[in-house]
């Protein structure tokens, strides 16, 4: 009994150290079916995109659309709001049960069918998910102001200025999400909300959650009824001096963080669109959170005045900084705080290691300068989570521009699986990203009808 009773105080000295996931998680309840209230007062929705077809679109057409972004962007503005970009890649198999399951009539197309299924059973497989998330603030001044108010006229009052509150950060929210789903309506945009099935109530906001804080691993989420940031948390998380050590019911994984250090001179359109194709599954975050205005563009200024008083050599700089004062002072540009982050996920040490060489190598590329985390390790994951904006290591100001072309929301086309005018899809095509491609003979309620004939054979309708 006694050793039974030391063993007990054992394991509660080790239960006490422990640390819980969920104090590093913003996340409270849902305040709606899309709508989610974090700890502090903040609320935040989720938009998933299909994205935009950039493989067949013109540069004149990218251009356009890098355009329409930055306005998007800048018609925000308000230090109240923040923004955070998701791009999920993971695998997945394209024959999925339930799906071209059927024998089909025809012994010929069914020999076909069967052939390419066995073809596709060992071949990997990715999706591209796209994420964006519209956070609120709720703001410090808030809460110091309802404490006043618990001070002088009681917690009644108070709650009634809390919920007033309340409702005035939902309605902020569900205008800018309304003027963001709007703007990127070629994107084939999403409000994640909540998806009621014979099985039961599930929240699509948390499924998308989930696959954050599990790096990568994809659940299906009933709609919670407690507290959300003790839902998420599916596996536990062992953070080594540059790895992350993923231990669930019946896997184990090792995940690195690589993050950007140096930005370069330019950006573009669709300069992250190397990693739709990489053969690993990975988390791409970036955060966006507006800064006022008039304080970037005396910072700017003062760097400028610097640079001309130092002799700096570096007159292009000079020169670019008169730019984006120019394009700062006229409103066509905003600016904001930013920071990318991506996470890799793999079964072994080699593997992964191998894997964000690569994606230190496409960052390169792209004229940035990554680093690999080691100390900023546990901050920079928990960051990947939208409001998460004081565990943000690196970050720089950029321009919306500069965003624009940081989040082109470019992606390859999947097609349609289920749900078609004529039931299933045809067949499923492989892609040059490794994504697949449901295949169909048309798009919505649009037929497609060919018909061959010599001149004058009477072919015109």
């Amino acid at each position: 009994m006694l050793k039974l009773n030391r063993l007990q105080t054992k394991k509660r000295k080790i239960i006490a150290r422990e640390y819980h996931e969920s104090n590093f998680i913003p996340y409270s309840e849902h305040w709606n079916s899309s709508t989610l209230m974090t700890k502090d007062g903040s609320m935040l929705k989720v938009i998933k995109l299909s994205g935009y077809a950039f493989e067949t679109a013109d540069d004149e057409d990218l251009s356009i659309q890098n355009s329409i972004r930055n306005q998007m962007l800048r018609s925000i503005s308000s230090s109240s709001f923040g923004l955070y970009f998701h791009i999920i890649r993971r695998r997945r198999n394209a024959f999925t049960e339930g799906f071209a399951s059927d024998k089909v009539s025809s012994s010929f197309a069914n020999y076909v069918n069967v052939k390419w299924r066995e073809k596709h059973a060992t071949k990997q497989s990715f999706t591209n998910d796209l994420y964006i998330t519209i956070v609120r603030e709720g703001g410090k001044k808030g809460m110091e102001f309802l404490s006043s108010i618990l001070d002088k006229f009681g917690k009644g009052a108070a709650q009634e200025a809390r919920m007033k509150d309340l409702h005035a950060i939902s309605e902020d929210l569900d205008e800018v999400t309304n003027r963001v789903f709007t703007s990127l309506r070629n994107y084939m945009p999403k409000i994640l909300g909540i998806r009621e099935t014979k099985h039961g109530v599930f929240s699509e906001i948390m499924e998308f959650l989930l696959q954050i804080v599990n790096c990568g691993s994809f659940q299906y989420a009933l709609f919670p009824m407690g507290d959300v940031s003790r839902y998420l948390p599916m596996h536990r998380l062992y953070f080594g001096h540059k790895t992350i050590q993923i231990v669930g019911h019946n896997e184990c994984k090792y995940a690195g963080l690589i993050s950007l250090k140096e930005y370069g001179q330019t950006t573009s359109a669709g300069m992250l669109d190397a990693f739709l194709q990489l053969p690993y599954e990975l988390i791409i975050t970036q955060s966006f959170r507006f800064t006022n205005r008039q304080s970037a563009i005396t910072k700017m200024q003062i760097q400028q005045n610097r640079m001309i008083q130092s002799s700096d050599k570096a007159v292009s700089q000079v020169v670019e900084i008169s730019q984006a004062l120019d394009d700062a002072t006229s409103g066509r540009i905003a600016f904001g705080q930013h920071h990318l982050t991506i996470l890799c996920a793999e079964r072994n040490l080699k593997t992964l290691d191998n894997a964000l060489s690569l994606i230190e190598s496409e960052l390169s590329n792209c004229g940035v300068y990554p680093v690999r985390e080691k100390i900023n390790l546990e901050p920079a994951f928990w960051a990947q989570l939208p409001g998460n904006f004081e565990y943000v290591v690196r970050k720089a100001i950029i321009s919306t521009l500069n965003m624009a072309g940081f989040a082109s929301q470019h992606n390859y086309p999947v097609g349609k699986k289920f749900n078609n005018h004529w039931g299933e899809a045809v067949t499923v095509f492989d892609t040059t990203s490794g994504t697949p491609f449901f295949f169909n003979f048309h798009i919505r309620d649009v037929g497609h009808t060919s018909i061959i004939g010599p001149t004058g054979g009477g072919k015109t309708v």
